[in-house]
């Protein structure tokens, strides 16, 4: 107990003072010089703020004892087949919006049923393991998340895996999630016995591009075939032509899921307020001129009848300069712009679901469109330039919408031709059949085969 008949001795930063005459000298206390009067008041502000302090630190051991066990869950899960572990590896922390993080997780869901463990290598597992919270126990029973070692992260090393317990003393297999990031990586001149595969694209560089995007693809493909140890490739262009041997085609199984409970987020409602009763086109997610805004915005100025919808992150700097000013909300009454990423992918579906039909460039923008693919689902037209595209490719094998010559021709017109020719149905069974859960079955099971078929002597 604290005495109020404390003495100091000493001068400036030397005072000391007694504890209850007990003769140990102690720094004088922060309530010296107070009066007597108000001291114990001043005692119990200090033992709240203390208290406050404890707090905070049980809250930071708590979250840190939970990413642990977040990442260390499956390390009881039971005895491990050493000749069936596979190292996942994201080089940078792809959690937040678009594919990178929904598609990360489906793959290692479906790595999960074929591998007996599974590592999850990225820069940052607590953050990666965040995005499985909501999937089963059973589903990620054999799933680990690990550190990626931070020479891996410089040089395409896959020896380097072996910094990590678990990927010690066992026959390891590995896959690249997002091969472009292999470009920002040195090669080495020894090549690691360790199969491995990866996920990239095709479709700039087949498609007769001669853009970055398809110089990008040319570099990848290379470094995938100077690999002795690479057994294959996903691509997700069902339609591309001479498709390289090692290519395996992967369907694309975006969230389709709606709001619950009819909720209504403000976007959609103005979405909804802003189309009326008239023909609606929008396009979504990340917006770039190349892959829809030039085109689109000329498309708004030949069609005044019809309301457009633009709706996620605007790249303004990549649209044609003489186009920006249409991008400012009232530049003209048929276009509504909702300027910001969607983060919730509910609220992106519910954006898409409120509108007629779906555009995309695929004359400048050739690959595979995630946004496409939740459209048809929900039995929208998908609007297109006509090219040599995925997009046009997958309107005339399935009739899910209406490709184009000119801006001039009459979009309203076709898309009612389109309607009443049961073009919305069309769209529903083309998504069936693009979400197949057997096409996704033997698309893993094809991959897991090829990495299987030998693998690094643990």
């Amino acid at each position: 107990m604290l005495s109020l008949d404390m003495m100091p001795f000493g001068r400036g930063p030397f005072k000391y003072w007694h504890l209850n005459g007990c003769g140990r000298p102690l720094p004088c206390p922060p309530w010296q010089g107070i009066p007597t009067s108000v001291l114990p008041e001043a005692i119990r502000d200090l033992r709240a703020e203390r208290n406050t302090m404890l707090l905070k630190l049980a809250s930071a051991v708590s979250d840190c004892a939970a990413g642990w066990l977040r990442t260390t869950r499956a390390q009881f899960s039971g005895p491990v087949d050493a000749c069936r572990v596979l190292a996942v590896i994201d080089f940078h922390e792809h959690t937040r919006g678009g594919h990178f993080g929904p598609w990360l997780k489906w793959f290692v869901h479906e790595f999960a049923k074929r591998f007996s463990r599974v590592l999850v290598v990225t820069p940052d597992p607590v953050a990666t393991a965040a995005l499985f919270e909501d999937s089963s126990a059973e589903r990620c029973a054999n799933v680990l998340f690990r550190k990626l070692p931070p020479s891996l992260g410089k040089r395409f090393d896959l020896d380097l895996l072996h910094d990590i317990p678990e990927a010690r003393g066992v026959r390891l297999h590995a896959f690249i999630m997002w091969g472009y990031d292999l470009l920002g990586l040195a090669a080495t001149k020894r090549c690691s016995a360790i199969p491995w595969a990866a996920f990239c694209g095709v479709s700039w560089l087949l498609r007769g591009h001669a853009t970055a995007a398809a110089a990008a693809e040319s570099q990848v493909l290379e470094r995938l075939k100077a690999s002795p140890s690479c057994r294959g490739f996903l691509q997700a262009d069902r339609y591309v032509a001479n498709a390289d041997e090692q290519a395996i085609w992967v369907p694309d199984l975006e969230n389709v899921a709606l709001p619950s409970g009819g909720d209504q987020s403000c976007r959609v409602a103005s979405i909804e307020r802003h189309r009326g009763a008239a023909f609606s086109v929008g396009c979504f997610g990340l917006l770039t001129g190349q892959r829809c805004l030039n085109e689109l915005l000329r498309l708004t100025q030949r069609h005044r009848d019809v309301r457009f919808v633009i709706a996620g992150k605007i790249m303004v700097d990549s649209v044609d300069e003489a186009l920006r000013p249409l991008l400012g909300n009232g530049a003209t009454e048929n276009i509504l712009v909702l300027s910001g990423f969607i983060e919730d992918d509910r609220e992106l579906n519910a954006a898409i679901n409120a509108v007629d039909a779906v555009f995309i460039d695929g004359r400048n923008y050739p690959v595979q469109s995630t946004i496409v693919c939740r459209a048809v689902h929900f039995g929208k037209c998908i609007i297109t330039p006509r090219a040599n595209s995925w997009t046009a490719d997958f309107i005339r094998a399935a009739g899910v919408g209406i490709e184009y010559d000119s801006c001039d021709d009459d979009l309203a017109a076709r898309w009612a031709r389109w309607v009443h020719s049961g073009g919305a149905e069309r769209s529903r069974c083309a998504s069936a059949q693009t979400r197949d859960p057997a096409a996704v079955t033997a698309c893993f099971d094809s991959l897991a085969a090829r990495l299987l078929s030998c693998g690094a002597e643990p």
